[in-house]
């Protein structure tokens, strides 16, 4: 007969033990929820959690709609009755018209989360004065008649979709430029867009224009221009002195950063106009008029003494005191270019009693190389001289000798005739 074995488990008790402890698993499993909610009334009550879920546009930008999804979750056990949000949006952000600042997500079951939370859309209107950047808006809750609770805010990103920076305007002092005078000219430039742009670099490319830079580098650089914002970088430059007059596109290049360190550059161009104002002088060129009395052709001289060339000029004489004007008070005499001259003729016809001398007014219209249109008034004097004074200037020569030689062919001429006359009578006589 086997031995009896008195220790503290036996053959049979170590069978038994899986069953044992599968048993005591089995129990602990039914009770441990009951004892933790003893102990944790928060995980069996309702729990509301509010969360962002995304923004449409992202990024949104000023001036635009922005649609903002929320999601709202109950963590907890316990069904959540009649739950309210409320979004309390701030500048630049406002309510779209109609749209409620309260919406209400009815009854949210016990551990409805993730894909099974209730979605709420909110439509809000970004002001134009919105500038770039993060900004938060609170948010809280309240289930049915209990107190409003504050969640943590939801951040709406604002980011312009591009960066707009262009050539607002160009101005040179003086204007138009003169060739081999130093002259300063400004670049405006205008930020278009809703994001402070920084370090801006403005280059001139000089290298096919006539013009040198002076006093500077031919590049400038600013610190930063806000949005809806203009900065102005200043160059002094020169035109060549053999630069012709004209209009001339200087490229630039232009180069920036935005607010994230984003690198920009775009290429654009400025026009300069060169050349001063013309200097048209008129003077009397010559005269077939001498004296009072006389009729001829006067020709007056247009002379272009300045740097910039004369373009479609026309010259108009104007009758007065003691003279007609016989052909036509108008001439088209086209372009002079500098250091240049162009004559204008008119036929005029002087009274035997006009003073002396006489003037002539002269109007002058043109246009420069830069299309600028001109008018000019001249007085052009001309000069009337006595017979005598004429032939003692050497203007007309002295014909006192020939006249005394006339009068004695004439003389000798009626003696003859008279003589032969004479003659005839005697002979006549004589045959009687």
């Amino acid at each position: 007969m086997a031995k009896k074995n008195n220790g503290l488990f036996d053959r049979g008790f170590i069978a038994r033990l899986p069953f044992l402890l599968t048993l005591i698993f089995s129990a602990l499993v039914l009770i441990l929820p009951f004892a933790q909610g003893t102990g944790d009334n928060m995980v069996d009550a309702a729990s509301i959690k509010v969360t962002m879920v995304n923004q449409e546009p992202d990024p949104a930008e000023a001036g635009e709609i922005v649609l903002v999804r929320l999601k709202v979750e109950n963590v907890g056990r316990e069904n959540a009755e009649d739950v309210q949000v409320e979004l309390l949006p701030e500048f630049p952000f406002s309510f779209v018209p109609g749209e409620e600042s309260i919406k209400k997500t009815g009854s949210v079951y016990g551990k409805q989360i993730g894909k099974f939370g209730v979605i709420l859309d909110f439509r809000l209107s970004i002001d134009e004065g919105g500038v770039e950047g993060d900004y938060e808006i609170d948010i809280k809750y309240k289930v049915k008649d209990g107190p409003w609770t504050k969640t943590a805010p939801l951040t709406v990103e604002i980011k312009p979709h591009t960066i707009l920076l262009g050539v607002r305007k160009v101005i040179s002092s003086p204007y138009p430029m003169v060739q081999g005078n130093p002259s300063e000219v400004s670049v405006q430039l205008e930020n278009l867009g809703k994001s402070l742009i920084r370090d801006i670099k403005v280059n001139l490319d000089l290298a096919n224009v006539p013009f040198a830079v002076l006093e500077s580098t031919n590049e400038k650089l600013l610190a930063n221009i806000g949005p809806n914002s203009t900065g102005t970088v200043k160059f002094t430059l020169a035109p060549l002195p053999d630069a012709k007059s004209s209009l001339y596109k200087i490229p630039l290049k232009i180069s920036f950063f935005d607010r994230l360190g984003n690198l920009y550059t775009k290429n654009d161009t400025m026009g300069l106009a060169v050349g001063g104002e013309p200097e048209l002088i008129a003077y009397l060129d010559s005269s077939e008029i001498l004296s009072p009395g006389e009729s001829g052709r006067v020709s007056i001289r247009l002379v272009n003494a300045g740097v910039t060339d004369v373009k479609f000029l026309t010259a108009s004489a104007a009758p007065g005191e003691g003279y007609r004007i016989t052909s036509s008070q108008v001439l088209y005499l086209g372009n002079i270019d500098s250091d240049d001259y162009e004559t204008a003729s008119f036929s005029l016809s002087v009274s035997p009693k006009a003073k002396r001398p006489i003037t002539i007014p002269l109007t002058a219209k043109f246009k420069d190389s830069n299309n600028r249109e001109f008018e000019k008034n001249f007085t052009v004097s001309l000069p009337l001289y006595s017979s005598s004074e004429a032939a003692s200037l050497g203007l007309k020569k002295n014909n006192t000798g020939f006249k005394i030689f006339s009068l004695i062919i004439v003389i000798a001429v009626a003696g003859f005739v008279y003589y032969r006359l004479r003659r005839k009578k005697h002979k006549g006589k004589e045959l009687l």
